[in-house]
């Protein structure tokens, strides 16, 4: 998703975005223009916030053919017939079979997330780390 479009479509500064998402930082504005150019993703805590603020869903903010929520403090993707769900204090992302519900794989997501991928990246390896897994 565009950032920069989605902040403009919602009416909202850019200042303000960045100081809602990155309140701790000196520079939030520096912080949110990196994270526009895909060089440091956003914490769940920071796309449930942007999603509130935006009035947007966690699922457009997300997009790439991907679909979520964010449950019980956990994000949970969906995309071709599986569910992601993403338990990020302990680096797993457990991997749902939507037509059996049952679980088909539970993966260790944290060298990957040691290597701060963007957004689209992190889902781009989500597709490619099931394929793998569940072949």
């Amino acid at each position: 998703m565009d950032l920069n479009k989605l902040i403009e479509d919602s009416g909202l500064r850019f200042k303000v975005v960045a100081a809602a998402l990155f309140p701790n930082n000196g520079h939030p504005h520096y912080a949110l223009k990196r994270v526009i150019n895909e060089e440091l993703p956003l914490s769940t805590d920071q796309l449930v916030t942007l999603s509130h603020l935006t009035r947007t869903p966690i699922e457009q903010i997300l997009s790439d053919g991907f679909k979520g929520a964010v449950v019980d403090g956990q994000i949970e993707l969906i995309q071709a017939g599986y569910k992601y769900r993403l338990v990020l204090p302990h680096s797993k992302m457990i991997v749902i079979n939507l037509g059996s519900g049952t679980v088909e794989a539970v993966v260790d997501i944290s060298e990957r997330l040691e290597q701060s991928p963007t957004v689209r990246e992190f889902l781009a390896w989500i597709s490619d780390a099931t394929k793998k897994e569940l072949t």
